[in-house]
């Protein structure tokens, strides 16, 4: 499968994904010329705040909280800036806090690193620059790994002054940025396959999609997944009984969004979530493919009849 970037709009923020396995590896690491400097002129530290407001186009809410301290790494050295072998503004620390719209968490994700330098070799060609590794997450994003860097400056950061009161960031405003995270989850979504075929049937009567029976053109279908992560409650009197996918779930046919009615395991299931969506109006007959998303982590595509 492939891997692809997940873009968070910060102020506007960018993610994605696939299981990587291997035996540790012990490095034994020689490090010389160490210095410590305490309260030094120039390494001073700083606090970074932001409104997630968009990943992948798609609008939530969340907040951004980055922690840099001044390096100024270079090569060659020149007055004020710490000579070294790589290239970096700046350490930092930073938590995306996803919520989606109606206020519920969706998870976090934790990145340390350098940023200001060059972006490492494998990175999406979107990352302008950093080299951040992505240590863990929470929530939908619970064991994550990957990396992450900056991409486009739509508007620049603004420096508040030593006195400005925080609750008034919104009020007066400041930059637009868009980060770059790549995301190795540590499961994501999957079509549940029966009998050599996606678990995709007519919610009308719950049988099969087959090629003797295809699925039409805005057509309401039930598909059975896997890996679409925490869930909650539902509104139903059966609340003890329907739990509802805690991440926003998309589900694609051919390419283009479907409408998800619904998204909901049961207590007496153990990751098992049915998914109730519409084929797009104008959907081309044959074969069609079809993706669930959950948490913008997308499954391996699956193939379905359309009449």
């Amino acid at each position: 499968m492939t891997i692809r970037p997940l873009k968070i709009a910060l102020l506007g923020a960018a993610l994605v994904a696939l299981p990587v396995h291997g035996q540790p590896v012990v490095l034994e690491i020689d490090v010389e010329n160490l210095v410590a400097y305490v309260d030094n002129n120039y390494f001073p530290t700083a606090v970074r705040l932001g409104d997630i407001t968009a990943v992948n186009g798609h609008p939530v809410k969340g907040t951004y909280v980055g922690v840099p301290f001044k390096l100024g790494l270079n090569p060659t050295p020149q007055p004020g800036r710490a000579i070294a072998d790589a290239a970096a503004v700046s350490f930092r620390q930073e938590s995306f806090q996803i919520l989606g719209l109606d206020g519920v968490p969706v998870g976090s994700i934790l990145a340390l690193g350098t940023a200001g330098g060059p972006p490492p070799r494998g990175a999406p060609s979107v990352q302008a620059n950093g080299d951040l590794a992505i240590v863990g997450g929470t929530g939908a994003f619970i064991g994550a790994r990957g990396e992450k860097g900056r991409g486009a400056s739509i508007v620049p950061l603004r420096y508040a002054a030593v006195d400005e009161d925080p609750a008034n960031r919104r009020q007066i405003g400041g930059g637009h940025v868009r980060e770059i995270l790549q995301v190795i989850p540590m499961s994501q979504p999957e079509i549940v396959i029966t009998a050599g075929r996606p678990a995709v049937t007519h919610s009308k009567d719950s049988t099969p999609v087959s090629v003797s029976k295809p699925a039409r053109s805005g057509e309401v279908l039930s598909l059975l997944a896997t890996g679409l992560g925490p869930s909650r409650p539902g509104p139903s009197l059966r609340m003890n009984e329907e739990m509802v996918v805690n991440s926003p779930v998309a589900v694609t046919v051919n390419g283009k969004a479907a409408e998800v009615i619904s998204a909901a395991g049961s207590t007496e299931t153990v990751d098992r979530y049915q998914v109730n969506f519409r084929v797009p109006a104008g959907t081309e007959k044959g074969t069609a493919t079809i993706q669930v998303a959950a948490a913008w982590i997308a499954s391996v595509p699956a193939r379905i009849a359309v009449q």
